[in-house]
């Protein structure tokens, strides 16, 4: 022990020099730890209080058939990610623009008040042929009306 003790007094400068960088490496295994091993949850606390508000595979599927009933629609899928409800319409050839926005808002009739207060609803709307279009629109969570991307 005093061999030991009187090593350190003599490098004085390389025992304070050593702590410091042991210190250091403990403080960078603590951060990476924190950010990348604990850190799987992509989302953070932006999904807090989704349980409360939760869509059920039930509810969209009957949302999705009742957009696939329009005589305008050729098919139509409902996707949840996160806090963003994604619908994709496509519409059969010769449907308008106006028609296509028009059933695109209707579906937001089958939600209930809570769910448009908390999800985001995200629109993509295409049809082929001679009025051939891609609409793009979203509604941002407690706001009335869907803003469509000029196309």
């Amino acid at each position: 022990m005093k061999k030991v003790l009187k090593f350190l007094k003599k490098n004085i400068f390389l025992t304070i020099l050593s702590l410091f960088v042991l210190i250091g490496v403990i403080i960078i295994l603590v951060v990476m730890f924190k950010f990348f091993i604990s850190g799987n949850d992509k989302y953070g606390s932006r999904l807090d209080g989704i349980n409360k508000v939760e869509i059920t595979s039930k509810t969209l599927s009957k949302i999705d058939k009742k957009i696939e009933d329009e005589e305008e629609v050729d098919s139509a899928i409902i996707r949840i990610q996160g806090k963003i409800i994604y619908i994709t319409i496509k519409y059969k050839e010769g449907t308008s623009k106006d028609r296509a926005k028009e059933i695109a808002n209707s579906t937001l009739e089958h939600f209930d008040e809570e769910e448009l207060n908390f999800y985001d609803v995200s629109y993509f709307l295409t049809s082929k042929g001679e009025t051939e279009f891609n609409i793009t629109g979203n509604k941002k969570a407690k706001r009335d009306n869907i803003s469509y991307i000029k196309s």
